[in-house]
């Protein structure tokens, strides 16, 4: 029994693990696409618009990152809560 609750231990630790590096990555790549793009073109001029549309692709490709990993994190974390209800 208690090898049991080690192993449960360790699964969970590494799983939060898991969780806390998917969202770290994507607070990075969050912080990314703020300061290089929404900050730097914040602005109505013609300049920031041709960039706005130039960059779109990358930045889009950025929240693409961001959203895979914050989905990651939340099934795992469903996941965890599914089993600690047990």
């Amino acid at each position: 029994m208690e090898k049991l609750k080690t192993e449960n231990t360790v699964d969970t630790e590494r799983r939060l693990w898991r969780v806390s590096d998917r969202l770290e990555k994507a607070f990075v790549v969050l912080q990314e696409l703020t300061e290089e793009y929404f900050h730097k073109y914040s602005d109505s001029s013609e300049d920031a618009k041709f960039a706005i549309v130039y960059e779109f692709s990358r930045y889009k490709t950025f929240t693409d990152i961001i959203t895979d990993y914050v989905f990651q994190a939340r099934k795992e974390i469903k996941e965890l809560e599914e089993l600690n209800k047990k």
